[in-house]
Parts: structure tokens; C-alpha cells; sequence
């Protein structure tokens, strides 16, 4: 967060999986392995409604993020988060 302060302008989108035992759990099965696609929709969905396009990712790690030209979305650039090895 101190890193996009420090831009003066960005978004963070946090989308948390529902607590076990809730009835939302029972109906989405456990991802395999990192983000399932339907939490990566539903971000790519938020981020394009909130007006972003053009994107520079914050992330301890690449990725190769395929899809989000379906959105409006693309990654311009890639930065490590502060801090993180």
C-alpha cells in the first residue's frame, strides 16, 4: 500500500475465499494450486469497472496473465513489491 501512496495513484482488490462452514465454502470447491478462474473473473470484472486499462502489476512473483484483453484490461509493467524476496 505505502508503494502506491507513493505513486499517488492505484487500486488494490483483495477478493478473500468465504469462511469454512459458510454455505457460500460448500458451494465453490477449494482452488488446486492458486487463484481459480472465477476469482480472477471477478477481479479482472472489478478492476474494469473501476475504469482501469492499462496496468502496472505489484507482485513477488511473474505471471503470465492471459484473458484480461476480454476485460479491457492489460498489463503495461511488472514491479516487485517492496520488501519481498
Amino acid at each position: 500500500m505505502d508503494a502506491i501512496g507513493e505513486a499517488g495513484a492505484g487500486v488494490i482488490v483483495m477478493l478473500m475465499r468465504p469462511l469454512p462452514g459458510s454455505a457460500a465454502a460448500e458451494e465453490i470447491p477449494p482452488p488446486s494450486g492458486g487463484m481459480d478462474l472465477r476469482t480472477y473473473g471477478i477481479g479482472a470484472q472489478i478492476l474494469a469497472d473501476l475504469g482501469v486499462h492499462a496496468m502496472e502489476l505489484l507482485t513477488p512473483s511473474h505471471n503470465n496473465l492471459v484473458g484480461l484483453e476480454g476485460y479491457g484490461l492489460s498489463v503495461v509493467g511488472e514491479r516487485s513489491i517492496p520488501g519481498e524476496a
